[in-house]
């Protein structure tokens, strides 16, 4: 546990541990991951929450254990294509950075079970995503410039989604693109400017859905 050192850099020594399987260096002023970081094979958790990361080098995709990736609250504006090798992830959050589109690789991290992508620039959710056949928490909110008709539409065939946040994406008007999330358990739609009719017709539409304004 590295977290909350003020450190500037990860040194590269760090990939002498090759055993490591958790490591924390959130909260820090780091700009820059390493190469060496892609010697770590048998590292399963990963938190560089809260930094000041900007490109997340190919090298992550090594790290084929990861079951945790925490990226959230840094600088990060893509991510590459290796990110699809991280076949046992299980969860990865990318709040709070500067996304405007995402990789579709992300669509072969067939057992991701959690994604947050909130508080990004992202425009639209790519329809890859659809292959994402363990996904069951899935947070877009506060995406102001997403598509979220096309969103939907793409959102409906993840077989296994049970929980969706859309809170704070000043949707107005309930389309029919929702009918198909009927087996959705939880749709977090607070924060929204919805008139008592739009959440008449929200409950109408999704009858078994905790919905929440």
């Amino acid at each position: 546990n590295l977290s909350k050192f003020n450190l500037k850099s990860i040194p590269s020594e760090i990939g002498k541990f090759k055993n490591l399987q958790i490591l924390e260096l959130q909260d820090n002023q780091i700009q820059d991951i390493p190469e060496e970081i892609g010697m770590l094979e048998n590292l399963q958790y990963l938190y560089l929450q809260e930094n000041k990361i900007r490109v997340i080098p190919s090298v992550i995709g090594n790290l084929k254990k990861l079951i945790q990736l925490d990226l959230r609250a840094n600088e990060i504006r893509q991510l590459p294509n290796e990110i699809g090798n991280l076949v046992w992830l299980q969860e990865l959050d990318l709040r709070y950075n500067q996304l405007t589109r995402l990789n579709p690789s992300l669509a072969k991290l067939r057992s991701l079970q959690a994604l947050r992508l909130a508080n990004n620039n992202l425009v639209e959710i790519p329809q890859e995503f659809q292959q994402l056949d363990s996904l069951r928490l899935l947070d877009i909110s506060q995406n102001a410039a997403l598509d979220f008709r096309r969103t939907l539409t793409n959102l409906a065939n993840i077989p296994n989604l049970r929980s969706l946040e859309m809170r704070s994406q000043n949707i107005k008007v309930i389309p029919s693109e929702f009918a198909p999330l009927a087996d959705l358990e939880d749709l977090d739609l607070s924060g929204n400017p919805l008139d008592e009719n739009q959440r008449k017709k929200a409950k109408m539409m999704l009858p078994r859905v905790n919905i929440n304004f």
